[in-house]
């Protein structure tokens, strides 16, 4: 599918939560914002390095009025494997079959182009947080996207990422959710 664009209404999908079962993301988003972030997969260090710095600014987040959705290409065996119920404060969709990445047109990155020094900035931080890379799960080259959708399922913002960790800042995510408020 197409990649979608601010102004467009985002795509309904229904979804598993690792512990939760299935659940529809309108019904949860209704009359909230949301940050919908799609990574690769729970063993990727640079994933790993994300979901760290969302958890470390998740009241940052809530304070703003925003929900956060990350969604990942593992399966519930290795997140409940892995992670405790609790442990992640936001909503973790998963999507193995990678059926959201193609309904919201998330292309791969070019396996012969080489990585940008920002994302080995990214790889080093990640190894200075003690974080290795873990179970390999789905598209190896998927690339990341973020959304900031509003209460009206619109979306206010559209990111799509050209290496395999260009995820916005944070700072910058919240200055855009500030910019788009009600």
């Amino acid at each position: 599918m197409a990649q979608i664009s601010i102004g467009e209404k985002a795509h309904n999908f229904q979804y598993a939560s690792p512990w939760e079962g299935k659940k529809d993301f309108f019904t949860q988003t209704v009359n909230h914002r949301s940050l919908l972030l799609f990574l690769r997969y729970l063993g990727c260090t640079t994933c790993q390095l994300e979901i760290h710095n969302l958890i470390q600014d998740d009241q940052k987040f809530k304070q703003a009025g925003v929900d956060v959705y990350v969604v990942l290409q593992s399966s519930a065996a290795t997140i409940t494997g892995e992670v405790k119920q609790g442990d992640i404060p936001f909503e973790l969709v998963l999507d193995p079959d990678q059926v959201l990445y193609q309904t919201y047109g998330i292309g791969s990155r070019d396996p012969d182009k080489a990585r940008t020094p920002e994302h080995q900035a990214k790889v080093q931080a990640a190894k200075a947080l003690g974080l290795t890379h873990g179970k390999y799960e789905g598209n190896e080259l998927q690339l990341p996207a973020t959304f900031i959708i509003g209460p009206d399922h619109i979306v206010e913002y559209a990111y799509y990422g050209k290496e395999g960790s260009d995820v916005p800042a944070h700072d910058v995510l919240l200055k855009k959710i500030g910019d788009v408020s009600v």
